[in-house]
């Protein structure tokens, strides 16, 4: 299980969801994505809710 840990905390899931995100947003410009705008803000958001808990149970750990 510790190299989920370090797994987690590299940064690595941080990386992978700015790209993501990065993703809609292009997509989205490009009129690739059938969906509007206000979807494309939730999900993000919900991304961001998503990192900062992993970054909050992360630190959690860490502190032991």
């Amino acid at each position: 299980m510790e190299w989920l840990y370090q797994w987690l905390g590299s940064g690595y899931v941080t990386n992978v969801l700015i790209l993501v995100c990065i993703y809609f947003m292009i997509a989205q410009h490009l009129g690739s994505v059938k969906q509007k705008a206000h979807s494309t803000k939730y999900i993000i958001d919900e991304l961001y809710k998503i990192n900062a808990k992993i970054d909050q149970l992360n630190n959690e750990l860490k502190k032991g």
